[in-house]
Protein backbone atom coordinates (compact mmCIF):
# COMPACT_ATOMS: atom_id res chain seq x y z
CA UNK A 1 0.00 0.00 0.00
CA UNK A 2 2.63 2.39 0.78
CA UNK A 3 4.55 1.74 -1.91
CA UNK A 4 1.26 2.82 -4.46
CA UNK A 5 1.10 5.97 -2.62
CA UNK A 6 4.91 6.56 -3.14
CA UNK A 7 4.49 5.85 -6.53
CA UNK A 8 1.64 8.06 -7.30
CA UNK A 9 2.47 10.70 -5.31
CA UNK A 10 5.75 10.77 -7.58
CA UNK A 11 3.78 10.54 -10.69
CA UNK A 12 1.04 13.28 -9.41
CA UNK A 13 3.56 16.55 -10.16
CA UNK A 14 4.16 15.27 -13.91
CA UNK A 15 0.39 15.66 -14.71
CA UNK A 16 0.44 19.23 -14.60
CA UNK A 17 3.46 19.78 -16.23
CA UNK A 18 1.76 18.13 -19.20
CA UNK A 19 -1.29 20.26 -18.95
CA UNK A 20 1.00 23.06 -18.57
CA UNK A 21 3.06 22.30 -21.56
CA UNK A 22 -0.79 21.91 -23.65
CA UNK A 23 -1.97 25.03 -22.36
CA UNK A 24 1.81 26.20 -23.37
CA UNK A 25 1.36 25.43 -27.17
CA UNK A 26 -2.09 26.71 -27.24
CA UNK A 27 -0.37 30.28 -26.39
CA UNK A 28 2.19 29.83 -28.51
CA UNK A 29 0.14 29.03 -31.59
CA UNK A 30 -2.21 31.40 -30.90
CA UNK A 31 0.62 34.03 -30.67
CA UNK A 32 1.68 32.74 -34.31
CA UNK A 33 -1.90 32.99 -35.90
CA UNK A 34 -1.66 36.61 -35.02
CA UNK A 35 1.58 36.83 -36.15
CA UNK A 36 0.78 35.27 -39.36
CA UNK A 37 -2.58 36.29 -40.03
CA UNK A 38 -2.68 35.04 -43.60
CA UNK A 39 -0.70 31.41 -42.60
CA UNK A 40 -3.67 28.76 -43.60
CA UNK A 41 -1.77 25.65 -41.63
CA UNK A 42 0.31 25.68 -38.17
CA UNK A 43 2.71 24.06 -40.79
CA UNK A 44 3.73 26.89 -42.59
CA UNK A 45 7.17 27.61 -42.17
CA UNK A 46 7.01 30.83 -40.57
CA UNK A 47 4.24 29.63 -38.01
CA UNK A 48 6.34 26.59 -36.93
CA UNK A 49 9.24 28.54 -36.37
CA UNK A 50 7.61 31.17 -34.07
CA UNK A 51 5.99 28.31 -31.74
CA UNK A 52 9.34 26.53 -31.74
CA UNK A 53 10.78 29.79 -31.03
CA UNK A 54 8.26 30.48 -27.89
CA UNK A 55 7.77 27.54 -26.59
CA UNK A 56 12.59 27.51 -26.09
CA UNK A 57 11.25 30.92 -24.46
CA UNK A 58 8.87 29.52 -22.03
CA UNK A 59 11.30 26.54 -21.41
CA UNK A 60 10.51 23.95 -23.33
CA UNK A 61 12.64 21.72 -26.57
CA UNK A 62 10.95 20.78 -29.60
CA UNK A 63 12.05 17.00 -30.37
CA UNK A 64 10.35 15.01 -32.88
CA UNK A 65 12.15 11.88 -31.85
CA UNK A 66 10.36 11.52 -28.70
CA UNK A 67 8.43 8.16 -28.21
CA UNK A 68 4.95 9.92 -28.08
CA UNK A 69 5.56 12.36 -30.93
CA UNK A 70 3.45 11.45 -33.80
CA UNK A 71 5.05 12.91 -37.01
CA UNK A 72 2.92 14.84 -39.39
CA UNK A 73 3.30 18.14 -40.71
CA UNK A 74 1.85 20.31 -37.58
CA UNK A 75 4.24 18.70 -35.14
CA UNK A 76 5.61 22.26 -33.88
CA UNK A 77 2.11 22.54 -32.60
CA UNK A 78 2.13 19.00 -30.89
CA UNK A 79 3.25 19.31 -27.25
CA UNK A 80 4.08 15.70 -27.57
CA UNK A 81 7.01 17.30 -29.45
CA UNK A 82 8.20 19.27 -26.59
CA UNK A 83 10.29 18.60 -23.30
CA UNK A 84 11.04 20.50 -20.68
CA UNK A 85 14.99 22.19 -21.18
CA UNK A 86 16.65 21.15 -18.61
Amino acid sequence: MLRRVIVLAAAFPLCGCLADQTAQVGKCEYEAQIAFPTAKLVSSPDMGQMIKACMKAHGYEYDWRLDQCRANFETEANADCYRPIR
